[in-house]
């Protein structure tokens, strides 16, 4: 039976596009109003200037606020076209997304196109796409220029190949240092999926194909934004609780990078069917089967483990931040041999203590024993170290706090995490897990308070 949904889904997948009377769908299909910057897009031609008759309304012989020379359309959407465009003084092209006639004029997609470009203007990140400037053109309208990227998005690749396990993890890595930095300057995306990821090719390197890109801020959220009620997005990628009508907090961003790499291992979405039946299941169905069940290629126990868990109905039983999906991705990765990418990726959510990216791969496969607590006892990371002196050497990640086996025997352990957040000092405790342990809870400060605990194990013998 098909529950009744109050909230109103205002873009992405509807009941036109996955209609119910239709047969369940087990892979799913391009999804429309997605445009993508693809410069290999069908009818592209750089030499060609659009006249006023192909766009509808170029005037000025295709130019657009007397600087930009408007050339070959790229993509189109249901309220957007993407095309070419060349500065006359810079001479350099670009990519400029112009509102179609229809909503040119309203007042709702003005504010909504402007809030986008403003917030994805001042962003700056190797894995998103550059935005150069915005404005309005007496004629044209609102317009957003972007740089001009070569490739396809994910989805146009995905509708042509399987991918590997390894290149998935190499995109879903990509992606979540992008997630990451919006999240620590407090913007949820609230749209990832395949049709807003354009895999780019890197100049000078033709063998590369897949520098990943984050499009599309248009239904992103701010921290300080105003609540509103209209639910947005694309339903299978979409958290529960957010179809539920929640407000967006960046679990539900957790949850979409669980969905996407689920679907690039295992060729479909967690859940299948009509549109109904996916959100029925998303709310109240059983868990998905394994994406290793589904793919084509052996895949590593351990990143079941990691994508049930960013699956998880309930947002406190996913990995509590971007990060510390990350970093279990990141050890998986090393497990599989895979090299990682060396860019530098400054933490912006509150973990500065951990600085770049080869510090925290030293930090995975470190033989010093490390885990960070949230206030909340959540695991914000912890080393394979750590995790085998507790748990044993088949742990796969370590449980919460209160879950865990040493916690559980002991009173005093349990509430000594509660004491160090209050005291702010560190706390040390002796602890029998496979061996005699010293644990040493040390509070990490932000803001004037207590905002994460960093936990070690030392040898009694070697204590001072």
């Amino acid at each position: 039976m098909t529950k009744k949904r109050s909230p109103e889904f205002s873009s992405g997948v509807n009941d036109e596009t996955m209609p119910e009377h239709e047969p369940p769908v087990e892979s799913p299909a391009p999804l429309p109003d997605h445009p993508s910057l693809s410069a290999t897009a069908p009818g592209y031609d750089p030499r060609v200037t659009l006249s006023r008759k192909q766009t509808g309304r170029i005037k000025r012989a295709g130019m657009l606020d007397g600087r930009y020379e408007m050339q070959g359309l790229l993509s189109q959407g249901g309220m957007a076209r993407v095309f070419t465009a060349l500065h006359r003084d810079l001479g350099r092209t670009f990519a400029v997304k112009l509102v179609r006639d229809g909503y040119k004029d309203d007042p709702g997609m003005r504010a909504q196109f402007f809030t986008e470009a403003r917030l994805a203007s001042s962003l700056s990140h190797p894995n998103i796409i550059a935005v150069t400037d915005y404005g309005i053109d007496a004629e044209l309208g609102c317009y957003l220029v972007m740089e001009l990227l070569e490739g396809e998005t994910l989805r146009a690749r995905m509708s042509r190949q399987r991918l590997t396990v390894r290149a998935a993890c190499d995109l879903v890595d990509q992606l979540t240092g992008a997630v990451r930095y919006i999240h620590g300057r407090g913007i949820v995306h609230c749209d990832l999926k395949p049709e807003n990821l354009f895999l780019a090719r890197v100049p000078g390197e033709p063998r590369r194909g897949n520098a990943l890109k984050l499009l599309d801020f248009g239904l992103s959220w701010r921290s300080e934004s105003i609540p509103d009620p209209t639910l947005s997005g694309t339903p299978p990628y979409l958290a529960p609780e957010r179809l539920k009508g929640d407000q967006p907090t960046p679990a539900n961003d957790v949850y979409s990078l669980g969905v996407l790499m689920y679907e690039l291992i295992a060729g479909r979405w967690p859940f299948t069917g009509t549109l109904a039946q996916i959100i029925d299941q998303q709310l109240q169905g059983a868990e998905p089967p394994p994406p290793s069940s589904l793919a084509v290629e052996q895949v590593e126990g351990r990143a079941d483990q990691l994508i049930l868990r960013a699956l998880s109905r309930e947002p406190r039983d996913r990995q509590p931040s971007a990060e510390a999906f990350h970093f279990e991705l990141r050890a998986l990765m090393k497990m599989m041999g895979m090299k990682l990418r060396r860019y530098t990726l400054v933490s912006e959510s509150g973990m500065a203590t951990l600085g770049g990216e080869p510090v925290v791969e030293s930090l995975v496969e470190s033989p010093i024993p490390i885990a960070i607590f949230e206030r909340t006892g959540a695991v914000r990371f912890c080393n394979r170290r750590f995790a085998e002196l507790l748990e044993g050497p088949d742990a796969a990640m370590l449980p919460s706090w209160d879950e865990l086996e040493v916690v559980r025997q002991s009173e005093e352990l349990r509430h000594s995490l509660a004491k160090a957040i209050a005291s702010g000092k560190p706390v040390r405790r002796m602890v029998l897990a496979r061996r005699m342990l010293i644990l040493v809870l040390s509070p990490a400060m932000k803001d004037e308070r207590v905002d994460s605990v960093h936990a070690t194990l030392i040898d009694p013998n070697l204590a001072g």
